[in-house]
């Protein structure tokens, strides 16, 4: 987990750009087994996380580096 932390902070992409985030998620949820779907609305993933039947539960996530902050620019988003 710290790993793709980490490389994620160290190649930061634009928001609607996150092409090679959005692969690196869907690279990760695929081994155990979570079928992800990838370029919902752009660059959005969805996942579906199921047991049984039961009540249904949306999460969401934002995984883009705002480029107004200025940290975009120095290839680091913290």
């Amino acid at each position: 987990m710290r790993q793709i932390r980490r490389s994620l902070h160290r190649h930061p992409e634009l928001a609607f750009e996150e092409m090679q985030t959005a692969a690196l998620i869907c690279s990760e949820l695929e081994p155990p087994g979570i079928p992800a779907r990838s370029g919902v609305a752009g660059t959005g993933i969805v996942a579906v996380l199921k047991k049984g039947d039961g009540p249904v539960v949306a999460l969401r996530a934002g995984y883009g580096c705002p480029a107004d902050t200025g940290v975009y620019r120095t290839g680091v988003c913290l």
